[in-house]
């Protein structure tokens, strides 16, 4: 009476491909479960996020100096991803540090009527 029963192992090792694909995507999809959808905020938040005013950061956009932004609906909104990514372009070391890209001050346009001239 021989029985015909494979150790464990040699069942691992014949069906090991199979089983490594399959624990594969489990982990792959349980991981994604667990991931949160993409967050959007608007422009106060935003604003309030990066602890600029609404204004500020609405003149960043107008210029081109701002983080990157999306319209839903026509309604301006931005990631945190690209929030946070934008603001850790003008991180420096020290005061002395060469300022290469970083965010620009917003300039003032120039005031066609004088009022702002002081005179």
């Amino acid at each position: 009476m021989t029985a015909s029963i494979q150790p464990f192992w040699l069942f691992l090792a014949a069906n090991g491909l199979v089983w490594l694909v399959v624990l594969g995507f489990l982990f792959y999809f349980l991981r994604r479960r667990r991931e949160e959808p993409e967050r959007f905020l608007r422009t106060p938040e935003a604003a309030r996020f990066l602890g600029l005013s609404d204004r500020t950061l609405e003149k960043h956009r107008i210029f081109g100096t701002g983080p990157m932004y999306q319209k839903l609906g026509g309604r301006v909104v931005y990631r945190i991803k690209d929030l946070t990514a934008w603001a850790n372009t003008g991180r420096r070391k020290s005061t002395t540090e060469m300022r290469i890209g970083g965010i620009p001050p917003i300039k003032r346009r120039n005031d066609p009527a004088g009022k702002g001239s002081g005179a």
